[in-house]
Order: structure tokens, then C-alpha cells, then sequence
């Protein structure tokens, strides 16, 4: 999972995690924090009926809008990369 995160530019935030309350990941360079919350089911992954997660991270939309994750880098005045971060990242994974 922390490779995963990592990926969109997310990291366990071990200072704030709690036991109870799920994970926090933050982004580094914009400082944006959300939360992973724990699956409580008694039932096996597999009959689970697919709903929409407790989970409250988008891996892209949960970062701030000036993030170089979300939008991409900037290197002059009204001139910024074609390629988001993330997009980058993975771009990067893939010719490795």
C-alpha cells in the first residue's frame, strides 16, 4: 500500500494515524492529510456488496489545487509541464 500511495505523491502520516480511526496520508509538497478508514465487515471480501468506500482520499482530488500532483509543474511565468506529477511518476515507473 505505501508503494501505491506513494505513486500520487501520498504517505502514511505516522505521527497523526491513530489505531481506531484508520490511516492518514499526507502530500509533502502541498500539505493536504486524508483519511484511509478502516473496513469493518463481517462479511469475506468477496460477498461484499461493491459500495462507495469510508474512505475519504481520491488519490488525485484530494490534493490542493496549486499541487504539482494535481496540476503539474511550473517553470516560468504561464508555462507549466504537460505531464501532472502522478502522471510523471508513472511514466518514469514504466520505462524502468
Amino acid at each position: 500500500l505505501p508503494y501505491l500511495l506513494s505513486t500520487f505523491g501520498w504517505s502514511v502520516d505516522h505521527v497523526t494515524s491513530a489505531e481506531d480511526d484508520g490511516i492518514i496520508v499526507k502530500c509533502n509538497v502541498c500539505n493536504a492529510r486524508a483519511r484511509l478508514a478502516k473496513a469493518v465487515s463481517s462479511q469475506p471480501q468477496w460477498k461484499r456488496r461493491k459500495t462507495d468506500s469510508d474512505a475519504h482520499l481520491r488519490l488525485i482530488e484530494s490534493h490542493r489545487v496549486h499541487c504539482p500532483y494535481a496540476c503539474g509543474f511550473s517553470f516560468g511565468p504561464g508555462r507549466k509541464t504537460e505531464l501532472t506529477g502522478w502522471q510523471k511518476v508513472i511514466t518514469c515507473l514504466i520505462k524502468s
